[in-house]
């Protein structure tokens, strides 16, 4: 009869669409995933990109005397003051080591 193939056009249709949301929940989960890794990726490239940067090619002596110039006392630059002279030694284990070993940086210390 006429009803019962309506009917089973309509169990066939919503068999369909319940197929259609699980693939949609399927592939919605499958974007999460590969957004997180892509943003993971990204955020890896950015830091090795950073390994690139002039700055890292400079020798520690050329760094020892921007640093120097920086803290100079006779002619400061932008009020440095004594937080700041610390703030560069938290950048990296470079700049630290640098900062650190450049006698002109601590030749003078405000209290």
């Amino acid at each position: 009869s006429q009803i019962s193939e309506i009917k089973e056009m309509i169990r066939c249709a919503e068999d369909d669409l319940k197929a259609y949301r699980a693939e949609i929940l399927r592939l919605k989960s499958k974007v999460m995933v590969l957004s997180t890794k892509s943003d993971l990726l990204e955020k890896h490239t950015t830091k090795i990109r950073s390994l690139l940067s002039p700055v890292r090619r400079l020798p520690n002596e050329v760094l020892g005397h921007i640093f120097s110039y920086c803290c100079d006392t006779v002619f400061p630059v932008d009020d440095f003051s004594w937080r700041d002279r610390n703030a560069f030694l938290s950048v990296c284990s470079r700049w630290r080591e640098v900062g650190l070993t450049t006698p002109q940086i601590w030749s003078v210390i405000y209290l």
